[in-house]
């Protein structure tokens, strides 16, 4: 059985994709970690640098830090993390690190 999502991009992650948004299909079940890991594999390696890079560090956070996704508008469940499930109709926006100031 499967559930269909929708994964939503911006800044330079909708500029490395080429499309503002996917529509996928995963096994019933998947995760955010699930999700991301088809990611990679349709996009290459480049893709998990271009979302998680700091644009102050230039370096690949490897403590986990991740930044803003959210299912249906809310950041993900701060004690399941990238374990979060996804069911069928879910929107998944995914956004880079971000400077400001």
């Amino acid at each position: 059985m499967v559930v269909w999502i929708t994964v939503r991009f911006y800044a330079s992650l909708r500029v490395f994709v080429g499309r503002e948004e996917l529509k996928l299909d995963l096994a019933k079940g998947s995760t955010v970690e699930d999700l991301l890991r088809m990611l990679t594999q349709m996009f290459g390696a480049r893709f998990e640098e271009v979302r998680t890079r700091d644009p102050f560090e230039a370096y690949v956070k490897a403590d986990g830090v991740n930044p803003a996704i959210l299912v249906n508008g809310h950041s993900i469940d701060p004690e399941k993390g990238l374990w979060t499930r996804l069911g069928d109709g879910d929107l998944v926006v995914i956004m880079p690190l971000m400077a400001s100031g």
